[in-house]
Order: C-alpha cells, then sequence, then structure tokens
C-alpha cells in the first residue's frame, strides 16, 4: 500500500511524552508512508493558557487526519482532570469512537503470571461499548452533606448504541483471524443482567437477535462476575468478548495482567469510515513519569495496531515481530523483568531498518518449497514466480524461529541487525494475514548466507 496516510500525535502527559516518541521512532524505521503532526494538548497546554480542546479542535482531527496516536492523560498538578476528560472522553464521545477494541495476547510464556500458558493459549479480543453507560456522567445527588444523602449514577444503555457495538464484535469475529493463522468461532456476551435487569434486558435481548444473523459464530453468556474468576482460571476458552462501557473497563485492566501487565497492552477507539483513535492503555503513571523507566511496549503495539487499521499489515507484522524478539532477548524494561530504559528499548526495537536482501526479483516473488536442516546448516529450497528454482544456505545456524513455512509466499529476505558475528535474515510473507499463507514465518539467526540459482 503507497497511499500516504495522515496521523495526528498527541502525547498528553506523563509517561505518555516518554512512550509515544518511542512508538513514533519505531513506526518511521519501518518506512510506512505516513505523515504526523504533533498536538500539544495535555496538562502543560491547560496550565498555560486554560484550553483543553480548542473549538475545532475535534473537527480538525476528524477532517484533516485519517487516524490519531494518543499517549495518555493525566497530571496531579490538575486535581480535577478536567483536561484529560475534556480531551479523551470528548474524543471518545464527540467523535463517536464508540468500539474500544483490546486485543489480549500473550507473545511470550515468561510475561503470563498464570502456569503452563503458552502464547497459543492466550489470542482474544475484548470489545468494549464506548459511548454510553455511566460514562455519560447523568446522575444526581439529593440532601447533600445530610445523613438522607442519595446519590444515583444513571447507567445508558440505548438499543442503538447496543446493536452497533454487538454488531461489530461478531463482524470482527467473522473477518479477523487469530494470531497463528485459525479463524475466530464465538463471541460471548458479558453483563450482569441477573442484578442490571433493565440494561442487561436489552443487552441480552439485542445480543440474541444478532447472534440468529451469524449461524457460523458460536454465542455465549457470562456475567461479569464469573468471567473474571474464568479468565484467571483458563483464559484458554475466550475468543472475541463484547461487554458493556463499564465492565469492559474493568475486565481488560483484568485482561491485560494475562499478557504482561498494561505496559504491554494496545487498544484502538473505532467507529468504521472514521478517523479513529489509538492508545496504550497504562494511563499516564505520574509516579513513573520522567524517570525513563516506563515500558513503551504497548505503545509500540499501539501504533503496530493503528498502522494494521491503516492498510499497511506488512509494517504491523514487522514491528510486531521486533517486539516479540526483544522479549525473546530479554530486552525489556523493568516491569517485565529487563533492564533496559524507555529510550533505549525504543532505539532497540527500532533499530532495524528492513532492508531487503539484494537479489534477483522473482526470487522474491516466489515461495518456499522445502526447508531442511543439518548440523549448523539450513537450506531453504525456492521457486520463483517464473518457475526458476533458487537454494539458499544459512551457515552457522544458531536458532531458528518459524511457523509453516513451506508453502509460504515470500515478499523479501530481510537481514535485520544482530550481534556480529550473527547475522539474523526474516523471509517476510507478501499475503495478509486474513489471505491463505499470510500466518506463514521463518526467522534465522545465522552466520552467514548464500543465494543460488539452480
Amino acid at each position: 500500500m503507497s497511499t500516504r496516510k495522515t496521523i495526528a500525535v498527541i502525547p498528553g502527559d506523563g509517561i505518555g511524552k516518554e512512550v509515544i516518541p518511542q512508538a513514533v521512532k519505531v513506526i518511521e524505521a519501518t518506512g510506512v508512508p505516513v505523515d504526523l503532526t504533533y498536538f500539544d494538548w495535555g496538562a502543560d497546554r491547560y496550565l498555560k493558557d486554560g484550553t483543553t480542546v480548542p473549538p475545532d479542535g475535534f473537527e480538525i482531527l476528524a477532517r484533516d487526519f485519517d487516524a490519531i496516536l494518543v499517549g495518555a492523560f493525566g497530571d496531579p498538578r490538575v486535581p480535577s482532570n478536567i483536561h484529560a476528560k475534556e480531551i479523551l472522553l470528548g474524543m471518545r464521545f464527540k467523535m463517536d469512537l464508540y468500539a474500544n477494541v483490546r486485543p489480549v495476547r500473550l507473545l511470550d510464556a515468561s510475561l503470563c503470571p498464570l502456569k503452563g500458558m503458552e502464547p497459543k493459549d492466550i489470542d482474544f479480543v475484548v470489545i468494549r461499548e464506548n459511548t454510553e453507560g455511566p460514562y455519560v456522567d447523568r446522575g444526581s445527588i439529593t440532601d447533600k452533606g445530610t445523613e438522607d444523602e442519595v446519590a444515583i449514577q444513571e447507567d445508558v444503555n440505548t438499543y442503538k448504541g447496543v446493536l452497533r457495538i454487538i454488531r461489530y464484535a461478531f463482524e470482527y469475529c467473522a473477518h479477523n483471524k487469530k494470531a497463528d493463522g485459525t479463524p475466530r468461532a464465538r463471541v460471548l456476551m458479558c453483563d450482569k443482567s441477573n442484578a442490571m435487569t433493565y440494561a442487561g434486558g436489552l443487552w441480552q435481548r439485542v445480543f440474541k437477535e444478532l447472534s440468529g444473523e451469524y449461524p457460523q459464530i458460536k454465542s455465549e453468556h457470562m456475567y461479569v462476575d464469573a468471567l473474571c474468576a474464568q479468565m484467571v482460571r483458563d483464559p484458554r476458552q475466550f475468543d472475541v468478548i463484547v461487554t458493556n462501557n463499564m465492565f469492559g473497563d474493568i475486565i481488560t485492566d483484568l485482561a491485560a495482567g494475562l499478557q504482561g501487565g498494561l505496559g504491554m497492552a494496545a487498544s484502538g477507539n473505532i467507529h468504521p469510515g472514521r478517523t479513529s483513535m489509538f492508545e496504550p492503555v497504562h494511563g499516564s503513571a505520574p509516579p513513573l513519569a520522567g524517570k525513563n523507566i516506563a515500558n513503551p511496549m504497548g505503545a509500540i503495539l499501539t501504533a503496530a495496531m493503528m498502522l494494521r487499521h491503516l492498510g499497511f499489515s506488512r509494517e504491523a507484522r514487522r514491528i510486531e515481530a521486533e517486539v516479540l524478539d526483544a522479549i525473546r532477548q530479554k530486552r525489556t524494561t523493568q516491569d517485565i523483568g529487563g533492564a533496559m530504559g524507555t529510550s533505549e528499548l525504543g532505539d532497540w526495537i527500532a533499530k532495524s531498518k528492513f532492508i531487503a536482501h539484494v537479489g534477483d526479483p522473482d526470487f522474491h516473488d516466489g515461495a518456499i518449497i522445502r526447508v531442511t536442516s543439518e548440523a549448523d546448516q539450513l537450506l531453504v529450497e525456492i521457486e520463483g514466480f517464473s518457475g526458476a528454482q533458487f537454494s539458499v544456505r544459512f551457515d552457522g545456524v544458531k536458532s531458528v524461529f518459524s511457523h509453516k513455512p513451506e508453502d509460504m509466499t515470500i515478499d523479501a529476505l530481510v537481514e535485520m541487525e544482530a550481534p556480529p558475528p550473527s547475522r539474523r535474515f526474516v523471509f517476510t510473507n507478501s499475503y495478509e494475514p486474513e489471505d491463505e499463507g499470510g500466518d506463514a514465518y521463518l526467522d534465522i539467526t545465522a552466520e552467514n548466507l548464500s543465494v543460488k540459482k539452480v
């Protein structure tokens, strides 16, 4: 995809101002054709001139940009947090970003606090309604300051809002595969309809109504308390979860703990066909700000999620591969057991420029037909687009990470940086994830390679 896209970048407050530059650094390292424009919305601007959002701020974002990358909002210098409310909630409500999409994917077993869990076991998505519920800030207080004080917080659920978020969940399930290429097949609706009978009754009716339109997808239901218990007992059972604004806010933080904590969690605030906003979910974390210890991986994975949404799936996959490589090599921040600083980790993930190895163009449009190994050698046999045969030999092989490499179509053979004398080579896939072969990969660390046309 070559069409340039425009991205608004709003680092915000606290660690947002540290992790978003690392995400931008990684985006730029891929060479993806995007134009970035920075906005200074946040506590600093509010304290300077009282501005939270300029009068036409949301109109500018919706009109002039394809996506928005946001850091975090919240600063102890603004006790009311009015700027955070007007910027973040304002963006969600006024731009009608009704679907909050939170992928929960375990990249490496070392990150999960549950025993025996592997990456294949935790790969689900929470779809949270993003513009209704208690967050509309409706309610009342009577007899304030007396023993008879009553506080009422309204939980607003509309048929239109519930219908579109549940439909979004079924459509997401139908059109998005898991990381290993297997199709998604189940949508679970989470509520508390046994206690919240009015709101829960609406969700139950709409879920039953829509599930009949998707007979190929299994529809399931759990009360939110039962779901929380099951999430820590056995998260393997989950696929796509859809729920309301408040429950979604709570269970996604619990789910983030399964993938390594909030520092690893990405999210998107989506309205299909409109400018959407993407943000890591860890918040501004004032105690960590300015210390160069915040984990930028959540922001970097959010950037990958945003690029995939914009149509740059190859670049998104490359970013995710680099994050996984950093985890495997223990190049991480303190929160997940490493010793790197925020900016140093960003530099390390962005270090690879994804330079395609020079070779016959026919080779790059081919497919892997066979992979064999002997001692410290690996032989990859390739059939080019025109039928020409190539033999790629790797000598001094140190490690191989692969998934269904045979029959994999090749976009390029890419050389990444690696500590000498080792060299790292990655066969990148020219298919999108939803296409046949799009989930295959072959990643080799070796001392040398040779390419021979046979």
